[in-house]
Formats: structure tokens, C-alpha cells, sequence
């Protein structure tokens, strides 16, 4: 690794924490007009709601926008109490103190916002509180919502909406860059959002602990979750299927690029600064406990990375994804990477292919292990002599044009693991005669489980193919011929383990 700074590659950029604001002036406003949509899926008289925040001449309500044209961000909240908490009397009709839900992610905004992009928050409401999830229903108004602002910024377009701001907005958007976001049943929507769109170029999409019902397989567009890994509401971390889900309709399969973080000690409400308000929905004695300040600046800070990286171009955040690189406002938590990159030369697709044990190990494929939905290896060890091994085809023993060694791992919930610690082994590379070997733990965290009930998340390990070559080891990266998993200390264990790759 670069001795200056620890990441993957040689040298260094500076950047500034992403949940910190930027130099440009927050403007403010909200739009509102009740029942706008007679009908919208299953659901009738579905309120046009938001608040707004943008790149401004100058800070406050109504200021003007700043010279040119700026992405858009738009997020939606997912289901919470839509009239007050704990009002189980109210329609939505008669309700006279609504739950602001959509309120619950300001800094976000404001952050996005000062950093040149226009930032929306959309309120719900009318799919909110005892109803049904209201997936696609929820999507659509993701794009309906992005209708209206296409309008506002070109009024030859969508004619039949109104504009808000009397043309304040016009030629100030570039719908050509576009990132929807979304909480909980939101973030499915966010996914529905993409998958039923067919009018504009959305160009990123993300989630905040998103439920999974709809069974989406997302195409080639960069994709970013964040699971809690103590979620007291979507408590299966069905989010992570749609992660891993993501590419897989794609021919070559995984040609795509998708990230997210398991976040020990997180609770599903503590991301909305107004649910928070109303409670935690998390045990309250979980490990690793996180306040809600300190979890919304998770939030916030991963989410405007993410955002920035696809509507500004701001690269350098990318490592943030890869879980290479730290700031203050996450820094000392438990937060666990997981991040396939859309150049890979794969090695082991979870069906085992090819993966030799002995010295007593055991290998096995298997089928949507824990909380995932994909295929993985099942690898253990009774003794610190096993090794699994793959004999590097031919046609795939030049590496020399990646950067790492990646591979998606997590403990079982067996008893030979180590109790409240780390999983560790050895990898070895092989080339030109020559073998060179590092210890996974160097370069990430394979965590125990963080409850009893097996959520057996698989993070990524990246391990740069300069600690293979280093001090002249003579292993030729342009003809690797073999890899080693040896597992000597601890020496005993059971792993899954999958998309072995090198990769960027």
C-alpha cells in the first residue's frame, strides 16, 4: 500500500469530508399543492410535495439560483407515522399535524446543495402510515416529481405541470445528470424509480436500508446501500439482495459497478433526523450502540460521496466507496465495506469453480447464504494445514492491468470462529516461479456476525497486487498461475466467501 497515505494506489489528492458543507450559498423553498394526482397506481389523490435546496447567489429563501445548469438529487422517505405519532384516529384527509418525514434528511441536502446540486426531499405522505408498501407506486412519483422539474427548467416540456417558482429554475437544471435516493421503502422505490423510467438519464441510484419486495435486478448503473446492521424494522437486511442482485441480467454478468457498507451499532430510524424524534427502533442495548447525530453523519456523509462522485465527477471519493479512505464524521465506527468494481477479471463466481482443499479444508457452493441472495463458497478448517487453492486459467494469468486482489468474505455463525474477533488468512499469489503472501487482515475486517440471528454479511477485501511485488519478489503479474487461501492462524474456521477477482 502507498506509504503516504494508505490506499490503493501511488500518491495522494487531498479532499474534504463530504458531510461538510461547501463554499457555495444554500438557497431555500418547498413546493405544495394537495391531491395533485387523482390517481397514481393503487392510490388516489397522492399529494406534489417537497422541500428544496439549491446552489444559490446567496444564502436564504427564494434567493436566485447560481449561474448554470446543476444536477439533481431527489431522496424519499419510507413509511413512519404520517399524521403526528401514534395517531391511529386521523385520515389522511382530516390530519391537521402531519409528520414532516421528508424533513428528516436536511444536511444532506444542504450539503449537496453547497456543493453545486440541486436538492430535493419528497414527501410521501399519501403513501405513508397502514397502507400498502406502494413500491411502484412510490417509484412513479420519484418520477413524476422529476417530471416537474424538467418542466420548471424547460416549459415546452411536461406542460402540465406548474412552476412553482415563476422561472426562477429555468436553464438552471441538467437533466442529463440525475441520482434518486430513498429510506427504507423509499429506497426500493429509488430502485423502481430506474427500472420504470424511460424518459430521463438517471445516472446513479442509492438506499438507506431499503426493503426488498418488488424483486428488482438493476442493469449497468452505479448502485450504493447502506444496511444497519441493527435494523429493528427491516431486520432481515433485505437490501443486501438487491445489491447483490445488481448486474446480474448483464452479459458479462457483474459488468457494473455497485458499492455499500454494513454499519454495526445502526438502527433503521436514527438515518431520519424525524423518526429519530419519535424513537429507536433498534434493541435498546445493541452492540456498538450509535447516537443519532452520530449516525446521520454516516449517512449524510457516505450518501453525499456517493452523489458527488456521480453528478460532480468528484473521483477522489471513490476510494471512499472501495472502504479506503476515512474522515471525521464516520471515523472509529464499525463500518464494513462490500464493492464490486465493472473491471474485474473473476476467479470464483460463488459456484465453485475449480477450488481445490486440502489439509483438510471443505469447500462447497452454496445457495443464498444468510442475508444474501447469491451463490458462495462455504469454506472451514479443523487445523491450521488447510489451504484452498485455484489453478489460474490460462487465458486469465495476465493481471497486470489491475490494481487488486478482491474478494467478498464473512464468518458463519459456526463455533470454530473466533469468539467477538476478527476471521483472518493468508493469501498467496504465484507467478514466474516465485510466491509471494500477505494476511487478509492487513488490508480489511472479517467481523463476527453482529447478532444471533445470522446476518452473515460479506464484506470486501482488496488487496493491492503491489504487496505481491514488492522488495523484487519476482512474481510476474503478467503470468500468475496460481492462488492460495492458507489458513494457518486462526487455525481453525468457517468463511463464505465470493467474487474472487482481480480487479481495479
Amino acid at each position: 500500500m502507498d506509504f503516504l497515505d494508505g490506499a490503493d494506489q501511488v500518491g495522494f489528492v487531498v479532499a474534504t469530508d463530504p458531510y461538510e458543507l461547501g463554499a457555495i450559498p444554500i438557497g431555500q423553498d418547498s413546493y405544495s399543492q394537495d391531491n395533485y394526482f387523482p390517481q397514481l397506481g393503487g392510490a388516489i389523490n397522492v399529494d406534489l410535495r417537497a422541500v428544496v435546496r439549491y446552489p444559490a447567489t446567496a444564502p436564504g429563501q427564494g434567493t436566485p439560483v447560481a449561474a448554470g445548469p446543476h444536477p439533481i438529487f431527489i431522496i424519499e422517505h419510507g413509511n413512519h407515522w404520517f399524521c403526528g405519532v401514534g395517531n391511529f384516529v386521523d385520515t389522511h384527509d382530516s390530519c391537521q399535524n402531519r409528520t414532516p418525514n421528508h424533513m428528516g434528511y436536511m444536511h444532506l441536502l444542504d450539503s449537496l446543495a453547497s456543493h453545486g446540486i440541486i436538492a430535493v426531499s419528497i414527501d410521501a405522505y399519501d403513501l405513508t402510515g397502514p397502507v400498502p408498501q406502494w413500491i411502484v407506486e412510490r417509484g412513479t412519483l420519484i418520477l413524476k416529481h422529476l417530471e416537474l422539474w424538467s418542466h420548471m427548467n424547460d416549459p415546452q416540456t411536461f406542460q402540465t405541470y406548474p412552476d412553482f417558482f415563476n422561472g426562477r429554475f429555468a436553464n438552471h437544471l441538467d437533466m442529463t445528470k440525475i441520482s434518486v435516493s430513498g429510506h427504507s421503502r423509499g429506497g426500493e422505490a429509488s430502485v423502481a424509480a430506474y427500472m420504470l423510467n424511460n424518459s430521463f438519464s438517471i445516472n446513479s441510484v442509492s438506499s438507506i436500508a431499503p426493503v426488498d419486495g418488488q424483486g428488482y435486478n438493476l442493469p449497468d448503473v452505479p448502485y450504493f446501500v447502506i444496511l444497519p446492521a441493527g435494523d429493528g424494522d427491516v431486520y432481515d437486511l433485505s437490501g443486501l439482495r438487491i445489491y447483490d442482485r445488481a448486474g446480474s441480467t448483464l452479459m458479462p454478468v457483474d459488468s457494473t459497478v455497485k458499492s455499500g457498507i454494513d454499519v454495526y451499532g445502526a438502527s433503521h430510524n436514527f438515518f431520519n433526523t424525524v423518526w429519530a424524534a419519535d424513537g429507536d427502533d433498534g434493541a435498546a442495548n445493541r452492540p456498538d450502540f450509535i447516537a443519532a447525530v452520530d449516525q446521520q453523519k454516516i449517512g449524510e456523509a457516505y450518501l453525499a460521496a456517493f452523489t458527488r462522485i456521480h453528478l460532480n465527477n468528484e473521483l477522489v471519493y471513490e476510494d471512499m466507496m472501495r472502504g479506503k479512505l476515512t474522515f471525521p464524521s464516520f471515523a472509529g465506527r464499525k463500518i464494513y465495506p462490500f464493492h464490486h468494481e465493472k473491471n474485474h477479471l473473476k476467479v470464483e463466481d460463488g459456484t465453485n469453480l475449480g477450488a481445490a482443499a486440502a489439509g483438510g479444508a471443505t469447500v462447497m457452493s452454496v445457495n443464498s447464504p444468510s442475508v444474501h441472495q447469491t451463490a458462495a463458497l462455504q469454506a472451514g478448517w479443523p487445523a491450521g494445514t488447510a489451504t484452498i487453492t485455484y489453478t489460474i486459467p490460462v487465458q486469465k494469468r495476465d493481471v497486470s492491468g489491475f490494481e487488486v486482489l478482491s474478494f467478498r468474505v464473512a464468518q458463519t455463525n459456526s463455533g470454530v470462529n473466533p469468539v467477538m474477533s476478527d476471521q483472518d488468512f493468508m493469501v498467496e499469489l504465484q507467478g514466474g516461479g516465485k510466491i509471494r503472501a500477505t494476511y487478509s487482515s492487513n488490508y480489511g475486517h472479517i467481523p463476527s456476525p453482529y447478532d444471533s440471528r445470522g446476518q452473515d454479511v460479506m464484506t470486501t477485501i482488496r488487496i493491492p497486487l503491489h504487496s505481491f511485488i514488492m522488495n523484487n519478489s519476482g512474481v510476474t503479474l503478467n503470468n500468475v498461475d496460481t492462488l492460495v487461501f492458507r489458513f494457518t492462524s486462526p487455525t481453525q474456521g468457517e468463511i463464505y466467501v465470493d467474487d474472487i477477482e482481480f480487479s481495479r
